[in-house]
């Protein structure tokens, strides 16, 4: 059981040394280095679910699983929050659900022929009640998501699906990689309403530095959501 009714959330997220997570336009920007993704793996590895939001899916349409040498049978649950069930059937991560479990979260307006496509393809779609303006009550989402076993979530959904996650105060953890480079212009900001948050209610751990990436951890100074005994 967890206290507070959901499970953890630790949110990693990338940045370049001028804090930004993306370009606004133009192809995916891989920011960080190899060892750095190699951590990556091996935090999903140790946790019960992935998260990202359907923009994620939509953009880089990833596979969300483990990839190191000795670990590929810990991947995790896949989750997506989807308000408008946008993800594709022939995503890769819908498409390779009967192999890794994969949920989507969505609202009760979502398009039925949607469902029925994507659970033809092995993912489990699941209802919650919708939160202004319009999208997936994300405490609720996470709620129905602890009564389903998962206690620990790791969120690699980017800036966006952070800020929502953090305007609902539902972080407890945050790893935050900055890599070198500079992106150089106008680009999408890593750390929007969490930034405010790591000075007041986040205490920081020791600093680790992958390759050449710095590798920061944040830990809440409340606990609200610890797995119980």
């Amino acid at each position: 059981r967890l206290r507070q009714g959901r499970p953890a959330v630790t949110v990693k997220l990338a940045q370049t040394a001028d804090g930004f997570a993306a370009r606004r336009l133009g192809p995916r920007l891989m920011i960080t280095g190899e060892a750095t993704q190699a951590r990556v793996h091996l935090l999903r590895a140790h946790c019960d679910a992935l998260l990202v939001g359907v923009g994620t899916v939509l953009a880089d349409d990833p596979m969300l699983t483990v990839r190191l040498p000795g670990l590929e049978g810990r991947s995790p649950v896949r989750i997506v929050f989807d308000t408008g069930l946008r993800t594709p059937a022939r995503s890769r991560i819908a498409a390779s659900a009967r192999d890794h479990p994969t949920w989507i979260v969505t609202t009760p307006a979502a398009s039925p022929a949607a469902e029925r496509a994507l659970t033809a393809a092995g993912v489990e779609v699941m209802r919650v009640e919708t939160a202004a303006p319009g999208r997936v009550d994300l405490r609720a989402a996470l709620g129905l998501i602890a009564t389903r076993g998962i206690t620990r979530i790791l969120c690699e959904g980017g800036p966006t699906l952070a800020d929502a996650l953090a305007a609902a105060d539902l972080i407890d953890e945050v790893v935050l990689a900055t890599a070198p480079q500079r992106l150089g212009e106008a680009g999408l900001p890593a750390i929007g309403r969490l930034a405010p948050l790591l000075r007041t209610r986040f205490a920081p751990l020791p600093r680790e530095t992958l390759g050449a990436d710095l590798i920061e951890t944040f830990e809440r100074m409340e606990k609200p959501c610890s797995p119980g005994l």
